[in-house]
């Protein structure tokens, strides 16, 4: 289950480079555009209900993702990623 949540968030970390990269060049999606992965991560974790500072690390680690980031930084990413969540 670890190595397909890591997958997702990968997938997350990727969409959110190019929401991220269009955001950069003035380019807003208003919330149309998010996959809503958070929550599905969440419930495959088992997270219910899901804390605020659960959601403030997620999203915090999304803003930061920049468009140049590879396939590799993409992994290391969602491997800390994951590890932060499951200790909160």
């Amino acid at each position: 289950m670890k190595g397909t949540i890591i997958q997702l968030l990968v997938a997350d970390i990727k969409h959110n480079q190019l929401l991220n990269g269009l955001y950069d060049m003035g380019f807003y999606d208003d919330d149309l555009y998010t996959l809503n992965i958070d929550f599905i991560v969440a419930k495959m974790m088992g997270v219910s209900p899901i804390p605020d500072a659960w959601l403030d690390v997620y999203y915090n680690t999304m803003l930061e993702v920049r468009s140049g980031t590879t396939e590799e930084e993409r992994l290391q990413i969602a491997k800390e990623l994951y590890d932060r969540l499951v200790n909160i």
